[in-house]
C-alpha cells in the first residue's frame, strides 16, 4: 500500500466525518498533504547523506509552524465570530465551506491516481461515497441557514455549537498529521542515522586530514629551522668569520620563527572542533529516541503477532469458565497493544521534537521584518512560508536564501564549499565568499560592507551576537591568600603583559553576559592578528611602561618615607646631604690612592 495514498485516504474520511464551518483562508489538510509528500519524496543520496536530514528538519519546523499558527488562527476567528456575524458573512462563510470540501476531493482524486490495486479501488470508491453523501449533508445545512437567516437567536444559537466543532476538527486533523508526520520519521530512522553519521564522519576526517597537514607543514618549518642553526653553527665555528654570512643566516631564521610563531589557523581549529561537538551530540540525541522507538516498536510488532496467532484459535469446545478466561485473554490483548500504540505514538513523537529544536536557544524573536529565530552560527534565520525556507536579509536589504543542505569542508585555510573544482571560503553559509591567492592569502570576492568579518552599525544584516547568551553556569569566587615567586611574576608578565591590559579593557567595555568566554576569544584573536614585530614593539611598550611604573612606585615610598620622619621629628629638619657629601670625597680619595699605587708599580716594571 502506497504510503501518501493512504494518509490522504485517512485525511479525507476524517474530513467527512461532520460539517462544519471553515474560517481559515488556508485550508490545512492542503498543506498537510503537502508536508507528508515532501517528507515521504526526500531522497537519501549516495553523494549527499548530509543533506537528508537538513532536508527533513526544513518540513518538520516548517509543519510544527503552521500547526501553531493555524490552531492560533482557527481559534481567534472562531472566537470573534461567536460574538459578532452578519448574516452577510455567514453566507460567506457557508459558501467558502462548500467550495473548499469540493476542492478538496478534487485534489484527493488526483492525488490518489492511478489506482493500482483492487484494494486501493474499493478505498478511493470508499471515499467517493463518503463524499456524495457529505456534501449533500454540507448543502442541506446551507439550505437550514437560510431558512432561518431572519431568525437572529436561532442561529446564534447554532453558530457557536459550530465553530466549537470547527475548532476541535481542526485540531483534530492537525493532530493526525503530527502522529502520521512522526511514524513516517519512525520508518525512517536508519536513513536519518546515515546522514548524521555522514555528517560526523566528513567533520572528523576534516578534523583529521586537517591536523596532518599542520603537522606536516610545521614540522616542516621545524627542519628548516633546524638546518638553520646547524648552518649558523658552522658558521661561528670558523677560523675567519664572514659577516655577510652570519648576517643572511640570522635574517632567514628571524624569518622561519616568524612563520612559527604566526602558523595555524586557530579560530578553523576551534570551529571545527566546535561543529564535529555539536553534530556528535547531535547523533547521541538522536540514538537515545531512536533506541525507545525501536524497543516499543519490536515490543508492539510481537504482541500483534501473538495477537494473530490467538485470533486463529478457536474456542467452541471451552467450558463456560475456560471461555471467559479465553475472553479475558482476548480483552487483555487488546488493552496491552492500546497502551503500547500510545507509546509508541509518544516515543516517534520525540523525533519530531529532536528536530524542532530551532538554533541555540530555541527562542523564537521578531523585529522590523519578521520573525526569526538563531541558528547554530549566531546568525538571525527569517521565515518565510511557515519555515519552508529561512532567509537572510543582506546588506542591500535583499533577502537570501539560507541552504542548510551545502555540503561544506575545511582545509588549513578554513571552511570552504565547493564550485564545480574552485573552494569558495566562507565562515557561515551567509557569509561574503573568499578565497586563495597566489600568496596563499584569503581574498574577498564579493562585495558587501564587511559583515563577515566585523560587525557594521549601517549594515542591514543583524547578525546577533553569541555573547549575550549566558554560556557559561554562576562559580563562587576563590580567596586565594598567597604570593607569587619572583620567577612566577615574571614569566606572567612576559607572557601576557604586552596584551593583558587591552584585551581586560575591551571585556570591560562590552560587560557582556559570559566575560570568560569572551576573554578567551578576544585574546586568541589579539594575539593571532598581529605580526612579529608588532607583538616586539608591544612587547616593548609594556617594558617601558613597568620601569615607568617601577620608578613611580619608588618615588611614592621616597615621599612617604621623607612624611614619615618629619613626624617622628616635627620641630627639626633631618639634612642628610653633609654627611653624602663627606663620605663621596672619603671614597673619591680612596680610588685615587688605589690607582696612583698601580700607577707606580706600572712604571717600576
Amino acid at each position: 500500500m502506497d504510503v501518501y495514498k493512504d494518509f490522504i485516504y485517512r485525511m479525507r474520511k476524517l474530513e467527512c466525518e461532520k460539517p462544519y464551518l471553515i474560517v481559515l483562508d488556508e485550508y490545512p489538510p492542503s498543506f498537510l498533504r503537502g508536508y507528508v509528500k515532501t517528507i515521504i519524496g526526500v531522497p537519501l543520496k549516495s553523494d549527499a547523506y548530509n543533506a537528508y536530514y537538513g532536508e527533513i528538519k526544513k518540513e518538520i519546523y516548517s509543519f510544527l509552524n503552521f500547526y501553531v499558527t493555524c490552531i492560533g488562527n482557527v481559534t481567534k476567528l472562531s472566537d470573534a465570530y461567536k460574538h459578532e456575524l452578519k448574516n452577510t458573512k455567514m453566507m460567506e462563510l457557508i459558501d467558502n465551506t462548500i467550495r473548499t470540501h469540493e476542492d478538496s476531493q478534487e485534489e484527493f482524486v488526483e492525488n490518489f491516481k492511478p489506482i493500482n490495486s483492487p484494494s486501493e479501488q474499493k478505498m478511493f470508491d470508499e471515499i467517493a461515497t463518503i463524499n456524495e453523501a457529505f456534501m449533500a449533508e454540507l448543502n442541506q445545512f446551507r439550505d437550514y441557514l437560510v431558512s432561518i437567516v431572519k431568525k437572529e437567536h436561532r442561529i446564534k444559537e447554532l453558530i457557536v455549537d459550530h465553530f466549537e466543532i470547527g475548532v476541535n476538527k481542526t485540531s483534530e486533523i492537525c493532530n493526525f498529521a503530527h502522529i502520521y508526520i512522526a511514524k513516517l520519521l519512525a520508518d525512517r530512522i536508519n536513513e536519518i542515522r546515515i546522514s548524521l553519521e555522514d555528517q560526523l564522519l566528513r567533520l572528523r576526517n576534516n578534523m583529521h586530514t586537517y591536523h596532518e597537514s599542520y603537522e606536516e607543514h610545521l614540522n616542516g618549518l621545524y627542519n628548516e629551522m633546524y638546518d638553520l642553526n646547524k648552518e649558523r653553527l658552522f658558521i661561528a665555528r670558523r677560523t675567519r668569520q664572514n659577516s655577510v654570512d652570519t648576517a643572511e643566516v640570522e635574517k632567514s631564521i628571524d624569518k622561519v620563527r616568524g612563520k612559527i610563531e604566526k602558523f595555524g589557523n586557530y579560530e578553523t581549529f576551534a570551529r571545527l572542533d566546535l561543529e564535529t561537538n555539536y553534530w556528535s551530540r547531535k547523533l547521541r540525541g538522536f540514538e537515545e529516541v531512536a533506541s525507545i522507538v525501536t524497543k516499543v516498536k519490536k515490543a508492539l510488532d510481537k504482541m500483534t503477532e501473538e495477537e494473530k496467532i490467538f485470533d486463529q484459535f478457536e474456542t467452541t469446545e471451552l467450558s463456560c469458565t475456560k471461555e471467559k478466561c479465553w475472553d479475558a485473554m482476548g480483552k487483555n490483548f487488546k488493552e496491552s497493544k492500546a497502551d503500547l500504540e500510545e507509546k509508541y505514538i509518544d516515543a516517534c513523537r520525540a523525533l519530531i521534537t529532536f528536530f524542532s529544536c530551532r538554533g541555540t536557544d530555541r527562542i523564537l524573536y521578531s523585529d522590523h521584518i519578521g520573525a526569526y529565530f538563531v541558528d547554530e552560527y549566531g546568525h538571525q534565520n527569517y521565515i518565510t512560508n511557515y519555515g519552508e525556507k529561512f532567509y537572510h536579509i543582506d546588506c542591500d536589504g535583499h533577502y537570501k536564501e539560507n541552504l542548510e543542505s551545502e555540503k561544506y569542508y575545511f582545509d588549513q585555510s578554513g571552511r570552504y564549499i565547493l564550485d564545480g573544482d574552485k573552494r569558495i571560503y566562507q565562515v557561515a553559509p551567509c557569509t561574503s565568499h573568499y578565497k586563495l591567492n597566489e600568496q596563499g592569502l584569503l581574498e574577498k570576492t564579493t562585495v558587501d560592507c564587511g559583515h563577515s568579518n566585523k560587525p557594521n552599525e549601517k549594515c542591514r544584516l543583524e547578525i546577533r551576537d553569541l555573547t549575550d547568551v549566558e554560556l557559561l553556569p554562576k562559580t563562587e569566587v576563590i580567596d586565594i591568600e598567597r604570593t607569587l615567586d619572583a620567577e612566577t611574576v615574571k614569566y606572567l608578565w612576559d607572557t601576557f603583559g604586552w596584551i593583558l591590559p587591552e584585551v581586560l579593557n575591551e571585556v570591560g567595555t562590552h560587560r557582556t553576559k559570559n566575560p570568560i568566554h569572551y576573554f578567551g576569544h578576544v585574546l586568541l584573536q589579539k594575539r593571532y592578528s598581529m605580526t612579529t614585530k608588532e607583538v616586539k614593539q608591544k612587547k616593548e611598550e609594556a617594558e617601558q611602561y613597568r620601569a615607568d611604573l617601577h620608578k613611580k612606585r619608588k618615588d611614592k615610598l621616597e615621599a612617604a618615607k621623607r612624611i614619615w620622619r618629619r613626624k617622628r621629628c616635627p620641630d627639626t629638619e633631618i639634612d642628610y646631604t653633609p654627611q653624602l657629601v663627606a663620605y663621596s670625597a672619603y671614597q673619591q680619595e680612596r680610588q685615587y690612592v688605589t690607582d696612583l699605587t698601580r700607577y707606580y708599580y706600572d712604571d717600576l716594571y
